[in-house]
């Protein structure tokens, strides 16, 4: 079995192959273009969401809390309902204002957090406590509130809300 080179050619004939680095070229181009393209759209919508944010954040704290508190006397709510949104409303003006998730604990454990922190004077903390004790019978016990205690909590959130508005504003 002994082979001479002669005898070892394939019987087709070589075949050049094509210069493949053009293909290559145009795989690069669109690879590089759709990278970007996603880049984009992705730095778009963030971007986006970010404005909306900072949209809803531009008013105050404070003069979300009042816009906020003359739409609810619009609104036809029972006792019961009303109570519950003042609560809502008061633990996101702190919320806003104090930026810690006021809206996400309880109430012992916002007032904890506001006495510890000393946003509050004594007397404006012994009136929240007392706007809590007032609220959350309504919310949890169900009980229904007096119309002297509703006008009451809501008189003593606009003070305290009042007393921390803006510095500028201040009278």
């Amino acid at each position: 079995m002994n082979q001479e080179p002669q005898d070892i050619y394939d019987i087709r004939p070589i075949i050049p192959l094509e210069d493949s680095s053009l293909l290559w070229l145009w795989l690069v181009i669109t690879l590089v273009i759709v990278i970007t393209l996603i880049i984009f759209l992705w730095w778009r919508w963030r971007h986006h969401k970010q404005t909306s944010t900072i949209l809803t954040k531009e008013i105050d704290p404070y003069h979300w809390f009042i816009a906020a508190m003359e739409g609810l006397t619009t609104k036809n709510l029972s006792r019961v309902e009303h109570c519950y949104q003042l609560s809502f409303l008061f633990r996101e003006y702190i919320e806003r204002r104090y930026r810690f998730p006021a809206t996400d604990r309880t109430s012992e454990e916002v007032l904890q957090q506001l006495q510890r922190a000393y946003y509050f004077s004594d007397a404006e903390m012994t009136t929240i406590r007392r706007l809590f004790a007032v609220i959350d019978p309504v919310k949890y016990a169900s009980n229904q509130p007096s119309s002297h205690d509703m006008e009451w909590v809501e008189k003593s959130m606009h003070e305290i809300a009042e007393g921390h508005r803006p510095i500028g504003e201040r009278q």
